[in-house]
């Protein structure tokens, strides 16, 4: 069969490892490269759980908090990654919806960047919300970075 997918090599993986659903993964792909190019992008998340996500798009996904929420980030770590992701030119920024939004807005407001949204990595939404289900919280946060993403 031909690939008429995007060219995601998590694409092919997902495929391979799951041909059942592969229009599903079709789907998300051709979802997320419609009308932008991922190469380079890079975005900042309250969090580290979507790596995934950002791999398998070719996304370079930085994160306040890494893998855990245990502890919110020191000045110091928030003064390196304002620093970053100035250097980095890196506009777009995304909340986690388990995550204290305070940092967030903090490295919003020093560095000029705008928050895209709120990404489910962790946890669903509640019942009968926009990201309640696996399938629709990939698809949310898939349209929720190519939103935020493309205004920035």
């Amino acid at each position: 069969m031909a690939d008429s997918s995007p060219s995601f090599p998590v694409i092919r993986e997902a495929v391979a490892s799951f041909p059942d659903r592969e229009h599903f993964h079709r789907a998300v792909a051709n979802l997320l490269a419609a009308g932008f190019d991922t190469a380079d992008m890079s975005v900042l998340a309250s969090h580290d759980s979507l790596q995934y996500l950002a791999k398998a798009y070719g996304i370079t996904l930085l994160s306040i908090n890494g893998w855990t929420n245990n502890s919110e980030p020191s000045a110091a770590e928030l003064a390196r990654l304002t620093q970053q992701i100035r250097q980095e030119g890196i506009h777009a920024l995304f909340l986690d919806s388990i995550t204290d939004p305070r940092a967030m807005q903090q490295v919003a407001n020093e560095t000029g960047a705008s928050i895209g949204g709120t990404l489910y990595g962790d946890a669903l939404s509640k019942p009968g919300e926009e990201a309640d289900t696996y399938l629709k919280m990939l698809r949310h946060d898939v349209t929720t970075l190519k939103a935020g993403m493309m205004k920035n």
